[in-house]
């Protein structure tokens, strides 16, 4: 199963849609792997911010190579 790798239209806020996006986009056995029930709101938050900004570089690599 291919990942979405859509980013958000707004950034997501509370801690279940920061895992619903991270489970999207690392697939589900990256989220069995994580245990997010172990993880602090603050942890949840910093992955899920470092995971995003990645993809923005790779959108933004993508479109200078489309240039």
């Amino acid at each position: 199963m291919m990942a979405d790798l859509s980013v958000p239209l707004s950034f997501p806020r509370s801690r279940q849609e920061q895992l619903e996006w991270l489970r999207r986009w690392k697939g589900q056995a990256y989220m069995d792997d994580l245990k997010p029930e172990l993880l602090s709101d603050a942890d949840v938050s910093r992955l899920f911010r470092s995971v995003y900004l990645g993809f923005l570089k790779l959108e933004e690599a993508a479109e200078e190579l489309m240039l």
